[in-house]
C-alpha cells in the first residue's frame, strides 16, 4: 500500500471517487507507518559493529599514511594512474639538510643526510652549478652522511640519491655579505668651542673631532639590513635600529679608539663585524703666547711707559689674558690684559693681537729695581 500511495502522489492522478479517496488512502498509510517497528528490520548491533570496524580501518590507514606520506602518496598515485610512468616506492628513506637555504658567498657549507629507513650502500649528491649535474659521494660521519661544499661562490641546486630514493631538488642561494658602503657624520662640538654643528663625509668610516664632540653617524649599506649593532672600543655592543639600508649611530668622542658595526639581513647573513674604523680624538691644545715687543731685556727710565705688544693663538678662542710682573722680592703683580683684535689663524683656530702699556712709576717700582714680566693666556676649556 505504501508504494501504491507514493506512486499516486508522484503521478498526481485522481482516480474515480475523487480526492476524498486519495486522502483516505494517504491517512491510512501514515497510520500504518507510525505503528511500524523499524527494529524488526534493522539489526542495530550488527550495524554498529560494522561501523566501528570501518572507523578502525580508516584510522589505521591514516596512521600508515602519516608514517611515510611520500611513499604512500606514490602508492596511491600508481593505483589511481596505472598507465603512467611513476617511480616505485623506495626501501630507503633519507632526511636531507639544509634543504633550501641562503648562504654567504665564500662560506663553507655541509649537505647532510640521516637514514630513516633501509641501509643504503651508496648515497650521492648531484650538484648543478649551472653547467650540468655532477655526482659526489657522501661519507659517513657518525650516524650521518655528509658532503662538504667549501667556499661557495655561486648559487647551486642539488638533490640526493640512494637506491630508489631521490630527494626533491633544493637550492642554495649564494649572497654577498652586507657591507657599509658610505659614511656621513654630523659633528656637534662642545659649547665652549663656539662651533656650529657640521655635516661631513667620513671616508672609510673615520671620525675625527675635538674630544667632547658627539658624532651622529649615518651609514649606507649595500642592501637593506634587519638588525645592526655598534661596538666602540672598550665598550659593550649597542643595539641599533636600521631603516632599510640606512643605519644611524651616535658616538661620543672621549678618547682615540675605534668602532665597528654588525650588519645582518633578514636571512641572517651578516658582515661578521666587518672592518674596524678609527676614532680620532683631537686634543685641545693650550694657547700659544708670543711677545713681539719690547726685547727680552731693556733698560728704561722710571717715568717712561713700556709698551708690550703680544699675539695669542688658540684652537677655539682665548678666555682670559693677564700680565704677570715679578719683582725682585718675590712679589707678583697681576694685571688684566684686553684680548685685542681677534682674527682667524692661517692654520685654523683664532689669533688675538694687542698691546699693553706699563707705567713703572704707577706700579710702585723704584730706580734700580729689576723686574720680569710675562703675558699668560687661558683658553675656553680651562
Amino acid at each position: 500500500r505504501l508504494i501504491t500511495t507514493l506512486e499516486i502522489l508522484r503521478a498526481g492522478a485522481v482516480p474515480a471517487g475523487g480526492s476524498a479517496l486519495i486522502e483516505k488512502l494517504v491517512s491510512s498509510t501514515a497510520e500504518e507507518l507510525a505503528d511500524l517497528a523499524v527494529g524488526r528490520f534493522v539489526r542495530w548491533r550488527s550495524a554498529l559493529c560494522r561501523l566501528a570496524a570501518g572507523a578502525a580501518e580508516a584510522a589505521l590507514l591514516a596512521a600508515l599514511f602519516a608514517s611515510d606520506p611520500e611513499a604512500h602518496s606514490l602508492l596511491l598515485a600508481r593505483f589511481l594512474h596505472p598507465a603512467r610512468e611513476l617511480p616505485r616506492p623506495s626501501d630507503v628513506l633519507l632526511a636531507v639538510l639544509p634543504g633550501n637555504v641562503v648562504a654567504a658567498r665564500g662560506e663553507d657549507l655541509v649537505i647532510s643526510a640521516s637514514v630513516l629507513r633501509g641501509k643504503p650502500a651508496r648515497v650521492q649528491v648531484f650538484i648543478d652549478r649551472g653547467g650540468g649535474l655532477q655526482p659526489f659521494e657522501m661519507e659517513h660521519e657518525g650516524a650521518e652522511l655528509r658532503l662538504a661544499v667549501p667556499s661557495l661562490r655561486s648559487s647551486v641546486t642539488y638533490h640526493v640519491v640512494a637506491s630508489q630514493f631521490r630527494s626533491p631538488t633544493y637550492q642554495i642561494e649564494a649572497r654577498d655579505r652586507p657591507a657599509a658602503s658610505g659614511f656621513e657624520v654630523v659633528y656637534s662640538y662642545p659649547s665652549y668651542t663656539g662651533l656650529a654643528p657640521r655635516r661631513a663625509a667620513a671616508p672609510a668610516g673615520k671620525i675625527s673631532a675635538v674630544a667632547g664632540t658627539v658624532a651622529d653617524l649615518e651609514v649606507r649599506c649595500s642592501r637593506p639590513v634587519a638588525s645592526a649593532r655598534l661596538q666602540v672600543s672598550g665598550e659593550d655592543p649597542e643595539k641599533l635600529e636600521p631603516q632599510g639600508d640606512l643605519v644611524r649611530a651616535r658616538i661620543a668622542i672621549r678618547r682615540a679608539g675605534s668602532y665597528r658595526l654588525w650588519l645582518e639581513d633578514a636571512d641572517h647573513i651578516s658582515n661578521l663585524w666587518g672592518e674596524v674604523h678609527p676614532i680620532d680624538a683631537v686634543p685641545d691644545r693650550p694657547p700659544h703666547v708670543r711677545v713681539s715687543e719690547p726685547p727680552e731685556s731693556i733698560l728704561v727710565e722710571r717715568t717712561t711707559p713700556v709698551e708690550v705688544k703680544y699675539d695669542v693663538s688658540d684652537d677655539y678662542g682665548v678666555h682670559e689674558l693677564e700680565a704677570r710682573i715679578e719683582r725682585g722680592g718675590g712679589s707678583v703683580l697681576q694685571l688684566k690684559v684686553p684680548p685685542g683684535d681677534v682674527s682667524p689663524a692661517p692654520d685654523g683656530g683664532v689669533v688675538c693681537a694687542g698691546a699693553l702699556r706699563l707705567y713703572l712709576a704707577q706700579l710702585g717700582l723704584v730706580p734700580g729695581e729689576r723686574v720680569e714680566y710675562r703675558v699668560a693666556a687661558t683658553d675656553q676649556l680651562e
